[in-house]
């Protein structure tokens, strides 16, 4: 277990004190092109979550495969032909095949009942996030499967499986899409910003264009007030827009920023209905800056878990 910094139960008290989550390393298995940690949560704190976490782009040629991948869709046999980016697929067929990841993740859920399952991830990681939990609801273990066509017995028919994730690309087609909106209980966000009258959303998120559509629901989330609106997804081309939204937009910092400022929001939501006062309001703002700065030895501590292991590269950006 690490120890990870969170609000404490009451902020608003002078001497509450930040109270500290444990959760539990269970997995880590992949490369640098798809690594999966997968996290039990802090049962202590009530937290009935396994998380499978997936790390963004690591090596640069990453971005040529993505690139070529772009041109075309194929089918996946292993949930009878949903049409997927090839090499998303390759990397889902590794972590299967090569490295048992759906019959080590079925193992764990079949050890801890009654948990839901978490898939998250940014970027490359959201991809990875979404395409991974849609295999796994859909596969579920070899005995657990119902005969031929499309079914999600799997895991709870599908229901207890969630995807949170940020600024993924385009990884399948409209019908693939529908089916894994349609199965998981999914929350796609794309960080954006509001530029004249008009609201612009990470480039990424609209890449590719072509036969590749993107995941329905997807949630605008602005990155300079934290909240929420609906958004339109369009089709993203490799030019010069395409960079700089990218650069705006699409990084973790930027997000991690906007959730953050999406927390502050919602308490001022909170003060306008008179739940909490303005008072209570920057307390907890100064609380979670203090705890911004504790958590950099945990995160530290999290950091370390990588030690020497095949993770490790110096490719690693």
């Amino acid at each position: 277990p690490i120890s990870l910094p969170t609000m404490p139960s009451d902020p608003t008290q002078d001497t509450a004190e930040p109270r500290f989550v444990h959760p539990t390393l269970l997995l880590r298995c992949g490369s640098l092109e798809a690594s999966p940690f997968v996290w039990l949560g802090d049962e202590e704190e009530e937290d009935q979550t396994i998380y499978v976490v997936f790390g963004p782009l690591r090596r640069k040629r990453q971005f040529m495969k993505i690139v070529v991948s772009s041109f075309g869709l194929e089918p996946d046999p292993n949930t009878h032909g949903v049409k997927i980016s090839g090499y998303i697929g390759y990397l889902l067929d590794k972590l299967w095949a090569e490295d048992q990841f759906g019959a080590h993740l079925s193992e764990i859920v079949r050890q801890h009942p009654n948990k839901r399952v978490l898939f998250a991830g940014l970027s490359h990681g959201a991809v990875l996030a979404q395409a991974a939990a849609f295999r796994f609801a859909y596969t579920g273990t070899p005995a657990q499967r119902s005969g031929p066509g499309i079914s999600f017995t799997g895991i709870g028919g599908g229901g207890d499986v969630m995807v949170v994730t940020w600024n993924g690309y385009k990884w399948t087609d409209t019908e693939g899409a529908r089916l894994a909106s349609q199965h998981l209980q999914m929350l796609p966000f794309a960080l954006s910003k509001v530029q004249g009258s008009h609201r612009y959303v990470d480039s990424v998120v609209e890449y590719p264009a072509g036969s590749f559509s993107a995941l329905p629901g997807i949630i605008a989330l602005d990155r300079d007030s934290g909240e929420f609106f609906d958004v339109r997804i369009g089709n993203a081309h490799r030019n010069l827009d395409f960079v700089d939204r990218m650069r705006q937009l699409h990084f973790a910092q930027g997000v991690i920023k906007a959730m953050k400022l999406a927390m502050l929001t919602s308490l001022t939501h909170l003060e306008s209905s008179g739940i909490v006062t303005p008072e209570e309001i920057e307390m907890i703002r100064s609380r979670s800056l203090s705890l911004e700065r504790r958590g950099s030895a945990e995160e530290a501590d999290f950091m370390s878990l990588k030690g020497s292991s095949h993770l490790d590269s110096d490719e690693d950006e």
